[in-house]
């Protein structure tokens, strides 16, 4: 018996050894792909079966040891249902994110002078505070990052790659911000890409679709094998009233950390 209780010690020490780094590095420079789909996805809000290929890229809580949860989430594991699709072709990436939550905020409509406003978009100054509502927030960075480097994070909330911010106001308007923009493309602007973000309350779904040119992404390289890194967080909540937020890898919640990303491999 002594000798049985000593293995049943010694496997479950061996175990835990493996299970707790393996979790932790799931949250930092998690190695993925994303395929290349020769129909391009419809950007509508809406994601039909097989539009970004046989599956998601993952889903929550399925692969809740990629996620990160902190302080910004006071939302119980039973009220995040989500899934994340990216594919790709030679001139775009297009990426959607299906919530399945009984909340959806949408950040309150900012009075503007006639002249900013453009198809329902509005001047990315406008909207920084939208992490405080219902949104989706992402990172690019032009390359692979590596952990223990410091490739892309150059300044607390900024550096060398593409942040921004997808929502959806009270009033049902798309709108994106870019608080970070990449040094090889200081003029990008989000209002050039294509994005539908649909909240259908009858089936408790918000869908946000994006479908982003190559060169307005920052990435330095495209194509078969060619690798970047990326980060995103979610929210469905209203912030002060009861914060929910959860991010997919350490990067974009708490403190910027670009280089945190996942390493996304084009195949």
């Amino acid at each position: 018996m002594k000798k049985l209780l000593a293995f049943l010690l010694a496997a479950t020490m061996i175990v835990a050894m493996f299970a707790i780094p393996a979790a932790a590095e799931d949250t930092v420079n998690y190695e993925e792909e994303f395929k290349f789909v020769k129909k391009a996805p419809s950007v509508d809000g809406k994601v039909a079966k097989g539009e970004y290929g046989t599956l998601p890229v993952h889903t929550y809580p399925e692969d809740k040891e990629q996620f990160v949860d902190n302080e910004h989430n006071q939302y119980a594991e039973s009220d995040w249902d989500f899934e994340f699709y990216g594919a790709w072709d030679k001139d775009y990436i297009y990426m959607a994110w299906v919530l399945n939550t009984e909340t959806h905020v949408g950040i309150p409509e900012i009075d503007q002078e006639e002249g900013d406003k453009a198809d329902g978009l509005f001047n990315e100054e406008d909207y920084g505070y939208m992490w405080m509502y219902s949104c989706v927030q992402f990172i690019f960075t032009p390359g692979a990052p590596a952990k223990g480097e410091t490739a892309y994070q150059t300044s607390e909330y900024g550096g060398d790659y593409l942040e921004v911010g997808l929502a959806l106001t009270a009033e049902n308007n798309p709108i994106r911000i870019a608080w970070s923009k990449p040094l090889n493309s200081p003029n990008l602007d989000p209002n050039d890409w294509d994005a539908a973000i649909v909240r259908d309350d009858a089936a408790k779904t918000t869908t946000y679709e994006v479908r982003i040119p190559w060169s307005k992404t920052g990435v330095d390289e495209i194509g078969n094998g060619a690798q970047f890194g990326f980060t995103y967080a979610v929210a469905a909540q209203e912030y002060k009233t009861k914060p929910g937020l959860i991010e997919w890898q350490n990067g974009v919640l708490t403190a910027k950390d670009a280089d945190s990303a996942a390493v996304i491999t084009l195949t």
